[in-house]
């Protein structure tokens, strides 16, 4: 079910927000929050219309930011928030900020560092999936939630723009759209006995394939980079009748046939060498920006398009195809026209 079969261009934000923090996810928060009130002896009657003022709140605060969260209900010209001193007074505020839980501390999973949260990733991820629009091209990669406190998920990724926080695997469509996401948990992380010979990035694929193959539409064509890609996950994917595209690692290829990468940087931009693996996963190997290496079991490297991009000798946009530019063809075993 898409969300544009229940939400027209005239709905308000607010009505597209309750299609995924509806008033059943919203009160199990309520319930979880006032249980752990009354187990710390606090007062716990929150009720949903304040958890609601509350969640509004915390979105107000990500584009409108003060050094202290308190200074919004000031009484200072510069600090005070009329919109939100009407809608929740600040004791209230920091009554549920105290308190605030998604599941009950008496019963967690002790080996899942997210149980705390893992009903609300539950929800999401269904409410995802439930208003997904149905397209063929789906990417998954990983994704990096800042934080800097403490906790025992917390990832370091040297080189990427967030260095420290959560990391996520996520699966989104072409423009943007999250179908399915999962937390990373290091070390601790619980790949399923089916998938455990493959690696945890095709474990990765492979779950997330499990979701996509309850929608009605299918084949599905996943794109991801080269922590999944494997000859044995396309190989697999194939089997299962989805389509998969990835940049891969030359080690993962069995008795590589293509040239070095220092060599291949020295020709022509848009110059390539390809092969196929097994008779039936196609491999490229382009000099683009850099030289990158890619495998497929969806098609051919000869199937080329054309791709608008700037070239900086002509100093103007041109039209280059995406396969062949000015380039050579190495051809190893059984080629597909």
């Amino acid at each position: 079910m898409a969300i544009s079969s229940n939400c027209t261009k005239q709905s308000f934000p607010g009505n597209i927000f309750k299609l995924f923090f509806d008033e059943n996810l919203v009160g199990e928060i309520v319930n979880f929050t006032n249980i752990y009130a009354q187990q710390k002896n606090r007062p716990g009657n929150v009720t949903v219309d304040e958890m609601y003022c509350f969640i509004g709140v915390l979105l107000f605060s990500g584009y409108t930011t003060v050094l202290r969260r308190h200074m919004y209900w000031q009484n200072c010209n510069d600090t005070q928030n009329k919109l939100i001193l009407a809608a929740i007074s600040r004791g209230r505020f920091q009554i549920i900020m105290s308190n605030l839980h998604c599941s009950d501390n008496t019963s967690l999973d002790k080996k899942d560092k997210y149980s705390k949260l893992r009903p609300l990733f539950k929800s999401l991820n269904k409410k995802n999936f439930d208003y997904a629009p149905v397209e063929e091209n789906h990417s998954l990669d990983e994704t990096m939630i800042p934080y800097y406190g403490r906790h025992s998920g917390k990832q370091f990724i040297q080189g990427k723009p967030v260095r420290w926080g959560y990391k996520f695997w996520v699966g989104t469509l072409r423009l943007g759209y999250i179908v399915y996401f999962d937390p990373y948990q290091g070390a601790s992380t619980t790949i399923p006995d089916k998938y455990k010979h493959l690696g945890l990035g095709a474990s990765v694929v492979l779950q997330y394939v499990n979701v996509l193959q309850k929608m009605p539409y299918q084949p599905f064509h996943i794109c991801f980079d080269k922590f999944f890609t494997s000859l044995s996950l396309l190989k697999k994917l194939k089997l299962r009748n989805i389509k998969a595209t990835g940049t891969i690692r030359e080690n993962r290829i069995p008795q590589s046939p293509f040239s070095n990468a220092a060599v291949l940087k020295k020709k022509t931009r848009g110059t390539f060498e390809w092969s196929v693996a097994d008779n039936e996963i196609d491999l490229c190997k382009r000099n683009d920006n850099s030289v990158v290496t890619l495998a497929s079991n969806a098609g051919s490297v000869l199937l080329a398009n054309k791709v608008k991009r700037f070239s900086q000798a002509e100093k103007k946009h041109v039209y280059r195809s995406a396969s062949i530019d000015q380039g050579i063809q190495r051809k190893y075993g059984r080629c597909r026209p």
